[in-house]
Protein backbone atom coordinates (compact mmCIF):
# COMPACT_ATOMS: atom_id res chain seq x y z
CA UNK A 1 0.00 0.00 0.00
CA UNK A 2 1.74 3.59 -1.24
CA UNK A 3 1.33 6.55 0.98
CA UNK A 4 -1.15 7.93 -1.37
CA UNK A 5 -3.72 5.49 -0.28
CA UNK A 6 -2.48 5.51 3.78
CA UNK A 7 -3.06 9.26 3.66
CA UNK A 8 -6.84 8.44 1.93
CA UNK A 9 -7.76 5.92 4.51
CA UNK A 10 -6.53 8.64 7.59
CA UNK A 11 -8.26 11.13 6.03
CA UNK A 12 -11.68 8.70 5.65
CA UNK A 13 -11.81 7.91 9.08
CA UNK A 14 -10.82 11.50 10.52
CA UNK A 15 -13.77 12.48 8.98
CA UNK A 16 -16.13 9.50 9.49
CA UNK A 17 -15.16 10.14 13.41
CA UNK A 18 -15.65 13.76 12.96
CA UNK A 19 -19.10 12.91 11.41
CA UNK A 20 -20.22 10.40 13.94
CA UNK A 21 -19.49 13.08 17.02
CA UNK A 22 -21.68 15.66 15.62
CA UNK A 23 -24.37 13.37 15.09
CA UNK A 24 -24.07 12.12 18.87
CA UNK A 25 -23.36 16.02 20.34
CA UNK A 26 -26.73 16.95 18.52
CA UNK A 27 -28.60 13.82 18.72
CA UNK A 28 -27.85 14.04 22.71
CA UNK A 29 -28.65 17.82 22.36
CA UNK A 30 -32.00 17.59 21.29
CA UNK A 31 -33.10 14.70 23.86
CA UNK A 32 -31.89 17.29 26.56
CA UNK A 33 -33.78 19.84 25.45
CA UNK A 34 -36.78 20.21 22.89
CA UNK A 35 -36.87 24.66 24.21
CA UNK A 36 -33.48 25.01 22.16
CA UNK A 37 -33.73 28.72 20.11
CA UNK A 38 -31.11 29.93 17.50
CA UNK A 39 -31.19 33.59 17.48
CA UNK A 40 -29.29 36.14 15.54
CA UNK A 41 -29.56 40.12 15.62
CA UNK A 42 -32.53 40.06 13.23
CA UNK A 43 -34.39 36.87 13.98
CA UNK A 44 -34.87 33.76 16.57
CA UNK A 45 -36.00 30.61 15.95
CA UNK A 46 -37.39 28.12 19.16
CA UNK A 47 -39.40 25.02 19.91
CA UNK A 48 -40.07 22.75 16.52
CA UNK A 49 -38.51 24.94 13.67
CA UNK A 50 -34.32 23.84 15.70
CA UNK A 51 -35.28 20.36 16.49
CA UNK A 52 -36.35 19.89 12.71
CA UNK A 53 -33.04 21.75 11.98
CA UNK A 54 -31.02 19.90 14.24
CA UNK A 55 -32.54 16.58 12.72
CA UNK A 56 -31.75 17.71 9.58
CA UNK A 57 -28.02 18.04 10.38
CA UNK A 58 -28.05 14.65 12.49
CA UNK A 59 -29.44 13.43 8.78
CA UNK A 60 -26.53 14.54 6.93
CA UNK A 61 -23.68 13.37 9.60
CA UNK A 62 -24.99 9.89 9.03
CA UNK A 63 -25.18 10.41 5.41
CA UNK A 64 -21.28 11.49 5.70
CA UNK A 65 -21.13 8.91 7.51
CA UNK A 66 -22.43 6.29 5.55
CA UNK A 67 -20.31 8.06 2.40
CA UNK A 68 -16.98 7.31 3.82
CA UNK A 69 -17.78 4.24 4.97
CA UNK A 70 -18.40 2.85 1.62
CA UNK A 71 -15.77 4.82 0.55
CA UNK A 72 -13.00 3.42 3.25
CA UNK A 73 -14.78 0.19 2.13
CA UNK A 74 -14.30 0.64 -1.67
CA UNK A 75 -10.46 1.68 -1.21
CA UNK A 76 -9.36 -1.54 1.16
CA UNK A 77 -11.28 -3.98 -1.46
CA UNK A 78 -9.05 -1.94 -4.06
CA UNK A 79 -6.19 -2.43 -1.94
CA UNK A 80 -6.89 -6.69 -1.82
CA UNK A 81 -8.13 -6.93 -5.06
CA UNK A 82 -4.91 -5.34 -6.70
CA UNK A 83 -2.70 -7.18 -4.44
CA UNK A 84 -3.93 -10.43 -5.03
CA UNK A 85 -4.16 -9.59 -8.98
CA UNK A 86 -0.32 -9.59 -8.22
CA UNK A 87 -0.22 -12.64 -6.85
CA UNK A 88 -1.75 -13.98 -9.46
CA UNK A 89 -0.16 -12.21 -12.24
CA UNK A 90 3.46 -13.13 -10.91
CA UNK A 91 2.83 -16.90 -9.97
CA UNK A 92 1.38 -16.82 -14.15
CA UNK A 93 4.66 -15.48 -14.80
CA UNK A 94 6.74 -17.82 -13.12
CA UNK A 95 4.79 -21.01 -14.48
CA UNK A 96 5.49 -19.14 -17.66
CA UNK A 97 8.93 -19.20 -17.21
CA UNK A 98 9.33 -22.24 -16.18
CA UNK A 99 7.94 -24.10 -19.04
CA UNK A 100 9.91 -21.58 -21.26
CA UNK A 101 13.10 -22.77 -19.66
CA UNK A 102 12.70 -25.91 -20.23
CA UNK A 103 13.44 -25.81 -23.83
CA UNK A 104 16.17 -22.38 -23.70
CA UNK A 105 17.88 -24.32 -21.75
CA UNK A 106 19.16 -26.01 -24.85
CA UNK A 107 19.54 -22.30 -26.81
CA UNK A 108 22.95 -21.65 -27.90
CA UNK A 109 25.16 -20.67 -30.77
CA UNK A 110 27.44 -24.13 -30.74
CA UNK A 111 25.03 -26.38 -29.70
CA UNK A 112 25.67 -30.63 -30.18
CA UNK A 113 23.30 -32.19 -32.40
CA UNK A 114 22.63 -34.66 -29.55
CA UNK A 115 21.83 -31.99 -27.29
CA UNK A 116 19.47 -30.56 -30.02
CA UNK A 117 17.86 -33.97 -31.05
CA UNK A 118 16.99 -34.04 -26.85
CA UNK A 119 15.35 -30.49 -27.59
CA UNK A 120 13.67 -31.73 -30.47
CA UNK A 121 12.07 -34.88 -28.32
CA UNK A 122 10.80 -32.52 -25.72
CA UNK A 123 9.19 -30.16 -27.97
CA UNK A 124 7.45 -33.43 -29.30
CA UNK A 125 5.90 -34.68 -25.97
CA UNK A 126 5.10 -31.18 -25.47
CA UNK A 127 3.30 -30.93 -28.62
CA UNK A 128 1.35 -34.71 -28.07
CA UNK A 129 -0.06 -32.62 -24.78
CA UNK A 130 -0.73 -30.12 -26.57
CA UNK A 131 -2.49 -32.23 -29.25
CA UNK A 132 -4.73 -34.39 -26.80
CA UNK A 133 -5.71 -31.71 -24.17
CA UNK A 134 -6.98 -29.39 -27.82
CA UNK A 135 -4.54 -26.75 -26.52
CA UNK A 136 -2.81 -26.21 -29.68
CA UNK A 137 -3.19 -22.59 -29.41
CA UNK A 138 -0.85 -21.20 -27.07
CA UNK A 139 1.39 -24.49 -26.34
CA UNK A 140 2.46 -26.17 -29.09
CA UNK A 141 6.14 -25.15 -30.66
CA UNK A 142 7.27 -24.99 -34.08
CA UNK A 143 10.34 -25.95 -35.31
CA UNK A 144 12.23 -25.18 -38.47
CA UNK A 145 15.56 -26.57 -39.01
CA UNK A 146 17.67 -24.32 -42.04
CA UNK A 147 14.54 -22.85 -42.93
CA UNK A 148 12.66 -25.86 -43.12
CA UNK A 149 9.62 -26.99 -40.77
CA UNK A 150 10.51 -30.44 -39.14
CA UNK A 151 8.19 -32.63 -36.51
CA UNK A 152 10.95 -35.08 -35.48
CA UNK A 153 14.62 -35.44 -34.39
CA UNK A 154 15.51 -37.33 -37.78
CA UNK A 155 17.31 -34.72 -39.69
CA UNK A 156 19.32 -33.96 -36.76
CA UNK A 157 23.13 -35.15 -37.06
CA UNK A 158 24.63 -36.15 -33.92
CA UNK A 159 28.03 -35.51 -35.76
CA UNK A 160 27.65 -31.98 -36.76
CA UNK A 161 26.82 -28.56 -34.35
CA UNK A 162 23.86 -25.99 -34.45
CA UNK A 163 23.15 -22.54 -33.69
CA UNK A 164 19.39 -22.88 -31.41
CA UNK A 165 17.47 -19.57 -30.71
CA UNK A 166 14.53 -17.53 -31.40
CA UNK A 167 13.03 -16.73 -34.99
CA UNK A 168 13.87 -12.94 -34.13
CA UNK A 169 10.46 -11.73 -34.21
CA UNK A 170 8.46 -11.12 -30.61
CA UNK A 171 5.59 -10.35 -31.60
CA UNK A 172 2.89 -12.67 -30.30
CA UNK A 173 -0.23 -13.82 -32.17
CA UNK A 174 -2.83 -16.74 -31.91
CA UNK A 175 -1.82 -18.47 -35.44
CA UNK A 176 -1.29 -21.26 -35.80
CA UNK A 177 2.25 -21.49 -37.96
CA UNK A 178 5.72 -21.11 -37.19
CA UNK A 179 6.75 -17.52 -37.08
CA UNK A 180 6.88 -15.37 -33.94
CA UNK A 181 8.93 -15.86 -30.55
CA UNK A 182 6.12 -16.38 -28.18
CA UNK A 183 2.19 -16.98 -28.15
CA UNK A 184 0.11 -14.22 -26.58
CA UNK A 185 0.32 -16.13 -23.01
CA UNK A 186 4.13 -15.90 -22.95
CA UNK A 187 4.82 -19.74 -23.81
CA UNK A 188 7.23 -20.40 -26.26
CA UNK A 189 6.18 -20.74 -30.21
CA UNK A 190 8.76 -21.15 -32.48
CA UNK A 191 12.46 -22.58 -32.55
CA UNK A 192 14.67 -21.90 -35.16
CA UNK A 193 18.18 -24.16 -36.06
CA UNK A 194 20.45 -23.77 -38.09
CA UNK A 195 23.38 -26.33 -38.91
CA UNK A 196 26.69 -24.47 -38.18
CA UNK A 197 28.93 -25.01 -41.47
CA UNK A 198 32.54 -25.95 -41.00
Amino acid sequence: MDNVEVIKIISAMIMFVLALILSIFLFVRIKKDSNMAITSRKWTITGKSVVNIYRFIIILGIILIAFFIIMLGMMIYNNVYGTTEDILNNTENQITNINNMEFENYFGKNVSGASVKSLIQKVQANNRKAISDDNEVGHMIYVQLDGEDIETSNEIKTSKRYWVGYVGNNTGNNKKEFGTDYWKNGYIKSIKILTIRD
